[in-house]
């Protein structure tokens, strides 16, 4: 019987390589093996393929079950495949710190650095270290991957990576190269599905940058008719906004602005739209408007600064042995420091000047009005149905419920920021979490962490929370549902 596992485990591992549907068929017409060893490689191919056919993996509970059984001292390709799974669905839950270490560790146990999957995970690497700063980081992944994708043939592999190293310039101030690459990549038949349209998107912030607003506009029109939806116009609209705002076309502008936060979850943007939107209503002459953004794009400079991570992927980089010969970018890194520490300067001026000032609410008990407004509201009563269905969300609708209460009660955030700044945004979150009344064991149905992980939560905010604020809300929360 074990053997007749392993010759079906045999036709699996050589069909993802040449025909992932008929893969797909194998791998769900097959019973979970009873044998350890069978049941960590049926793992690696299960998660590769549900990666492979962009299908929604709700937590890394299956994938576990190979690096906690090949570990993360030999050198194994099982065991470099297990850990290289894991980084794709971290990176596809926007997990990155936990993305970027568990590449690294895949990095150091393939055993042969020739491997297609070895110069795979150095791409996918050097993409999150693009996107936290860490460009000198990520160009000499970049091309030791696409010397490996020219040796292998990989057309695929060769056009990521030009979309990478384009990008490199970009993020490196260079837009006359990242210009010429990206428009050498337009409908490039070799990128993804969801990589495909985005040097147009690119093309239209380069022009922004380089203020040819109408060009600018061109580009994401562009973008948006060949789209179709199938990724995302939120960035789209915001540069569409930037580029209008900037040629005097206020309401124009404002349309795109609020467009673009229908369905856009990242800090950054949400904090600049609402800064916008908030000069938008003072142009006007709304003051009560213009009042209501500045104080949601001061919420979300809160929410940059406890989600910020990009020390949690420099402090991974430094504990992988096999890159302690790379010097980190000392520049990037104080750079890195330097605007966290701006941000929280401006933080603290604004909330100065805020009628609820952290100082004047020293427990949870002044925030009762929050919670009373929380629980009136259709997002509370949304996630009471989810709890009591036990229904599986899609990555996007976990997104939209996590971004929805951050904003919520933006205010209680806040609070446990200034009395607990050690804690990470998913901590805080846990917490208020708590505090709502909600079960700490259906934690994992909102976030993509498996139920054994959320069950460590608590254990660890105790290590780095204000022992006040976590009696308050562990032992003694009058908020419950």
């Amino acid at each position: 019987m074990v053997g007749c596992t392993r010759n079906k485990l045999a036709l699996i591992e050589r069909m993802v390589e040449s025909d992932i549907n008929i893969a797909d068929s194998l791998v769900n017409a097959m019973e979970e093996p009873k044998a350890k060893h069978n049941r960590a490689i049926y793992a690696i191919y299960k998660t590769q393929i549900d990666y492979k056919q962009y299908r929604h993996i709700p937590n890394d509970s299956i994938i576990r079950i190979a690096t906690d059984y090949y570990g993360d001292l030999n050198k194994n390709y099982y065991a470099a495949m297990a850990w290289y799974s894991l980084g794709c669905i971290s990176a596809e839950a926007g997990l990155d710190s936990t993305a970027a270490d568990a590449y690294l560790t895949a990095i150091r146990l393939f055993p042969d650095t020739l491997e297609r999957y070895y110069a795979l995970a150095e791409q996918n690497l050097s993409y999150i270290y693009l996107n936290h700063g860490l460009y000198s980081e990520a160009i000499p992944l970049i091309r030791a991957c696409r010397n490996n994708a020219i040796r292998l043939n990989d057309s695929a592999a060769i056009a990521f990576c030009d979309y990478n190293i384009a990008t490199y310039y970009l993020y490196s101030n260079d837009y006359r190269t990242a210009g010429i690459l990206f428009h050498n990549l337009i409908d490039n038949k070799w990128l993804s599905y969801d990589t495909k349209d985005m040097p147009l998107l690119q093309l239209s912030k380069i022009n922004l940058i380089n203020k040819n607003y109408s060009d600018a506009i061109k580009y994401t029109d562009m973008f948006i008719s060949k789209n179709c939806n199938s990724i995302s116009n939120c960035t789209a609209y915001s540069i569409k906004a930037d580029a209008l705002y900037n040629l005097d076309k206020i309401d124009s502008a404002y349309l795109y602005y609020t467009l673009s936060l229908n369905d856009n979850h990242d800090p950054y943007t949400r904090c600049d739209t609402y800064r916008r939107l908030s000069e938008i209503h003072s142009l006007k002459a709304n003051v009560d408007s213009a009042t209501y953004y500045a104080k949601k794009a001061n919420a979300w400079m809160d929410t940059i600064v406890s989600s910020s991570n990009s020390e949690i992927i420099l402090r991974a980089l430094m504990n992988n042995p096999q890159y302690s010969n790379i010097t980190i970018n000392k520049h990037n890194h104080f750079i890195i420091i330097i605007l966290i520490t701006l941000i929280i300067l401006v933080i603290g001026i604004s909330l100065k000047y805020n009628k609820k000032t952290h100082e004047e609410l020293r427990s949870l008990a002044d925030y009762a009005p929050d919670f009373e407004a929380f629980k009136n509201s259709e997002l509370f009563y949304k996630m009471v149905n989810i709890i009591h269905q036990k229904k599986e969300l899609t990555a996007k609708e976990r997104k939209e419920i996590e971004y929805s209460l951050q904003e919520s009660l933006s205010e209680v955030r806040n609070y446990i920021i200034s009395t607990s700044p050690k804690l990470t945004s998913m901590e805080i979150d846990f917490c208020i979490f708590s505090i709502i009344g909600f079960k700490q064991k259906d934690f994992h149905l909102f976030y993509n962490i498996s139920y054994s992980g959320s069950r460590k939560f608590k254990a660890r905010i105790k290590e780095r929370i204000d022992i006040n604020l976590y009696n308050e809300i562990f032992c003694n929360t009058p908020f419950k549902y």
